[in-house]
């Protein structure tokens, strides 16, 4: 009898992991050295699925989040170069719902965030740069996140207002935001 569907059911099996130590990367838009973002969590984005929404050829290659006690840091590795219309939004889910918007044809860095009941946009210092990689820092303070608390996020890529990436797609990468000793007690060789 064939009470069993044919199509399995797809669960992202995505995994969060953990920087392993602090990074300063020179934010210049390219690989500047080998050492640049080693200690920064790495994401292979290339080998995950794509849902039919979403185009066949995919714009991110690979991801790595990284931070020191001040900024979190992104770096966006590209299949090929993106649209220059091309946005990229960081969607804090936790510990509070934040759009971080990068918009490179426009040089700038907005978050969007709801205070009591109406969306409230600021333009943060745009600490980000794009060349053959998108390189960016987001201040802790300016997301108004503690240490101690878990930082949840996806990675949006916006074309014209239309999605055309997400990662993960089903889950978060989650971190928990370091204090000024997080250096001292993970550390790596």
């Amino acid at each position: 009898m064939l009470y069993q569907t044919i199509k399995r059911i797809h669960f992202d099996r995505f995994e969060s992991s953990m920087p392993k130590n602090f990074i300063n990367p020179v934010l210049d838009g390219w690989s500047t050295h080998f050492y640049e973002w080693v200690g920064a969590a790495y994401y292979e984005v290339g080998n995950t699925s794509q849902s039919s929404m979403h185009q066949v050829a995919r714009i991110l290659n690979s991801l790595y989040v990284g931070f020191n006690a001040q900024d979190l840091f992104l770096r966006l590795d590209f299949t090929s170069s993106p649209d220059p219309l091309s946005e990229f939004v960081v969607a804090i889910k936790r510990p509070k719902n934040i759009t971080i918007v990068l918009s490179p044809l426009r040089g700038i860095l907005e978050k969007f965030e709801m205070e009591d009941e109406v969306q409230v946009k600021t333009n943060l210092k745009p600490t980000f740069k794009v060349n053959k990689i998108l390189e960016a820092a987001i201040p802790f303070q300016d997301l108004n996140i503690q240490p101690g608390e878990m930082l949840g996020f996806q990675i949006l890529v916006k074309l014209n207002g239309k999605l055309l990436e997400e990662y993960p797609r089903m889950n978060l990468i989650e971190l928990t935001v370091p204090d000024e000793n997080y250096d001292l007690t993970e550390w790596s060789v």
